[in-house]
This record gives C-alpha cells, sequence and structure tokens, in this order.
C-alpha cells in the first residue's frame, strides 16, 4: 500500500535522475526484497522438494553445481547467483555507509556492521545444509 502511495514521487525524486551508486543501492533494497521473494515462490512451486534445499543461497547453488553437475541444475540455479544476494549486501552496504556517516568516517565500525549484516544469510547457508 505504502509503494502505490510514494510511487509518483519515487519516479520523480529516484527514476527521472541520473544513475548512480544511490540509485543503484534505492533499487537493490526497495527491489531486490521483492525479486527475491518471487524466486522463492518460484523455487517452491516449481523445483521438486528434494533438491529445494539447494537453491536459497549463493554457497548452497555452487554445492549444488558441483554435487549433481552444473548443467543438471537448471535455469534457476543460475538465479541464485543474481537475484538471492541482492538484498542481503544492499542493506548490508547501506547500514554500512550509514554508519560510517555518522560515526565520523570510522571504517572499523562500519566494518564491523557489514559483517554483522552478513551474519543472518550465513546462519541460512549454515541451517539449510544441515536440515
Amino acid at each position: 500500500y505504502d509503494t502505490l502511495l510514494t510511487f509518483s514521487q519515487e519516479v520523480k525524486c529516484i527514476w527521472r535522475r541520473k544513475w548512480s551508486a544511490v540509485t543503484f543501492l534505492y533499487a537493490a533494497i526497495r527491489y531486490g526484497t521483492l525479486l527475491e521473494v518471487a524466486y522463492g515462490c518460484a523455487i517452491f512451486y516449481l523445483v521438486p522438494k528434494d533438491e529445494q534445499r539447494y537453491h536459497y543461497s549463493l554457497l548452497l547453488a555452487v554445492w549444488c553445481g558441483i554435487k549433481s553437475g552444473w548443467s543438471s541444475c537448471g535455469p534457476l540455479f543460475y538465479i541464485d547467483f543474481v537475484v538471492v544476494p541482492i538484498p542481503y549486501i544492499a542493506v548490508a552496504v547501506f547500514e554500512c555507509l550509514r554508519v560510517w556517516s555518522i560515526s565520523h568516517k570510522n571504517w572499523i565500525l562500519a566494518t564491523v556492521v557489514f559483517l554483522l549484516n552478513m551474519f543472518s544469510p550465513c546462519f541460512d547457508i549454515v541451517s539449510a545444509i544441515y536440515k
């Protein structure tokens, strides 16, 4: 609902400007999550249940490719390399830059925040492997 209410402002303020790193970061956070949800639905409905654990993360996709042959994983396997990491990395970068600017350009603190933001995807990978 909120997206529909603010879409005209988004077009005016974001999409009509020259593309920059900030525009890419905004698009990755805003629409990367939407792509990931659509991808998760595709996995749920199109991939057999016994193969679903090999998707949802980059490392699991690589493991699937090594285990069963790169060509046998199909097109959803290759989407793992692009769609799944985008929202996690974009949010981590945004939080890192935010802390960096608030903390008067303290890269150590910003790096700690980035690494903490990457904890969730790493935990998802480990829990999916040992399901």
